[in-house]
């Protein structure tokens, strides 16, 4: 058995790994892939021998197959942990008082019935829905691991400040830069995401830097990218595989170092039975996924949003802070909200002016 060379986070001594190492040969197994969450190692992935010809090994696309699924594993194993630990807290609430940990629960209850407030790239919102304060506590823990991930949700959710918590939380040094698939004119496309050099079409009288390359060590944010033409698709495909690219009209590679992540109010599994979106781009963006409910999904958000806004507003136009009648209440919350929290924060700034 042999780990792969170069993985982060292996502290365990070269005795120990030698032990395993025998001791996992001896029933067969011939691989060891660590499954890493952040720097810990919370399991092992163990392959048995390669059924090819002699001397072929585990190569660079095998690499990428075991970091993706060692991820999943990592996040299902940390998960189930989460999940156990909840259910600990809740037996231990339901104890005498006199045994159970009183400061542990209090905190646990308190961090459920408060609103959670998400900030990021300067803007911020609420979030009093338990089933969504659940999800970015989760997420506080995942954010970190460098993989891909589709963040679903209506026009208005909040996916892009979701996107750029994610960057706060893992790419912080480095430039957020979003890209609105729906706006970039097919032709420029190329030149668009990867730049060009001079001469490379009529109008390209110097060399440009594209998305990627202005990402940097960031995060390149595709919103909306079940809007991206076909045949950019596949372009999109090999750079997130190979992590390098070619500016248009040269003859020379880059690589690419920012970490990509997407966004969609759209269906992509309808789209990928039509045919217009490609099957393994979609497998290979939602290594990850958060889908953002809706406004009419989650309506305890809907008047800690709304009283979070007006106070919002009220410090920053310097008037005074418009108050919620009862009558006003129940009509917010029975409104469907379609333009969800954008909406919201439109009539929020309306209430406040008024």
């Amino acid at each position: 058995a042999m780990p792969l060379p170069g993985l982060p986070g292996q502290d365990l001594q070269p005795s120990e790994i030698a032990s395993h190492a025998r001791s996992l040969e001896r029933m067969g197994f011939s691989f060891i892939y660590p499954i890493l969450f952040q720097s810990d190692i919370v399991g092992l992935l163990l392959l048995s021998p390669p059924h090819r010809a002699e001397g072929d090994d585990y190569g660079h696309g095998d690499r990428i197959f075991l970091e993706i699924g060692s991820a999943l594993l990592a996040l299902t194993l940390r998960n189930a942990a989460i999940r156990m630990e909840n259910s600990r807290l809740r037996l231990n609430q339901a104890k005498p008082a006199a045994v159970r940990d009183s400061g542990l629960i209090a905190a646990d209850q308190k961090g459920a019935e408060e609103p959670s407030l998400l900030e990021a790239g300067g803007r911020s919102f609420l979030v009093a829905d338990p089933g969504l304060q659940e999800s970015l506590r989760n997420w506080s823990r995942l954010a970190s691991v460098d993989v891909p991930v589709l963040i679903r949700g209506e026009t208005g959710t909040g996916k892009e400040l979701f996107a750029r918590w994610i960057h706060e939380q893992s790419r912080c040094s480095g430039p957020f830069i979003p890209v609105n698939c729906a706006s970039v004119p097919d032709t420029l496309w190329e030149s668009e995401l990867f730049g060009n050099v001079r001469g490379a079409f009529t109008d390209a009288r110097q060399n440009r830097k594209g998305l990627v390359e202005l990402a940097a060590d960031g995060v390149l944010f595709f919103d909306e990218i079940g809007d991206m033409p076909l045949e950019m698709q596949g372009k999109l495909l090999r750079l997130i595989q190979e992590k390098r690219y070619r500016p248009l009209g040269s003859g020379q590679e880059k690589q690419a170092g920012c970490r990509f992540l997407f966004a969609t109010h759209r269906d992509l599994e309808k789209h990928v039975q039509q045919g217009s979106f490609r099957q393994d781009l979609f497998f290979r963006i939602s290594v990850l996924i958060q889908t953002i409910p809706s406004l009419r999904d989650r309506k305890k958000d809907i008047l800690p949003l709304m009283e979070y806004f007006l106070s919002h507003f009220a410090r920053k136009y310097r008037i005074e802070s418009a108050r919620l009648q009862a009558g006003l209440r129940g009509y917010l919350l029975e409104y469907p909200w379609p333009g969800n929290v954008r909406e919201l924060e439109s009539v929020s700034l309306r209430l406040a002016l008024e």
